[in-house]
C-alpha cells in the first residue's frame, strides 16, 4: 500500500471518530436510541426480559466509544507498522495519538462544536480501553502467527 494511501485511510478515520464526537445532541441520541430499539427487537424474546431503553442506550454509548477508538487505534498501528521497526515505539506513538485524539475531542471539539453535549472522563477511559484492547489483540495475533509459521518451518523440515 502506497504511503500516501495510508495517510489518507488514517486521516479519514480521525475524521469519522471526530465527526462522531460533534454530533448534535439530537442526532447523537437519535442514532443510539436507533440500535437500542433494535436491541430491544431483537433481544426482547430472550429469557430474563430486557432493560429500559435508557439503560441500554447508556451501553450503546460506551460500547461506541470503545469500538470507535479500537478501530482508530488498529489503523494507525497499522500504518506505522511498515514505517517503523521497533514494536514497542510504534506503541508508544500509536497510544500518544489516540490518547490526545480522545482528549481533545471530549476537552476541546465537543465543547466549542457541540452544545448541549455532556463531557465526560469516563468516555476517555472507554476510547483508551479500546485502544489498549486493538493492541493486546494486534500482540496476540501477531504472536499466534510467529507461532504457526515456526511450526510450518518444523513440518516443513521433516
Amino acid at each position: 500500500m502506497k504511503k500516501h494511501t495510508k495517510i489518507i485511510i488514517v486521516l479519514g478515520a480521525i475524521a469519522v471518530v471526530l465527526f462522531l464526537g460533534v454530533m448534535s445532541p439530537r442526532m447523537s441520541n437519535g442514532l443510539s436510541l436507533l440500535f437500542a430499539e433494535m436491541l430491544k427487537k431483537t433481544l426482547g424474546s430472550l429469557p430474563g426480559g430486557f432493560k429500559s431503553l435508557s439503560y441500554i442506550d447508556s451501553d450503546i454509548r460506551k460500547i461506541a466509544h470503545f469500538a470507535e477508538y479500537l478501530i482508530l487505534t488498529t489503523i494507525i498501528y497499522s500504518a506505522l507498522n511498515y514505517k517503523i521497526k521497533k514494536k514497542i515505539v510504534i506503541v508508544a506513538i500509536t497510544l500518544s495519538i489516540v490518547g490526545a485524539i480522545s482528549f481533545l475531542d471530549e476537552a476541546f471539539i465537543q465543547r466549542i462544536f457541540s452544545h448541549g453535549r455532556t463531557v465526560s472522563i469516563y468516555d476517555i477511559v472507554y476510547d483508551m480501553l479500546g485502544g489498549l484492547t486493538s493492541i493486546l489483540n494486534i500482540f496476540i495475533i501477531n504472536t499466534a502467527m510467529k507461532i504457526h509459521n515456526r511450526s510450518l518451518k518444523d513440518y516443513n523440515k521433516s
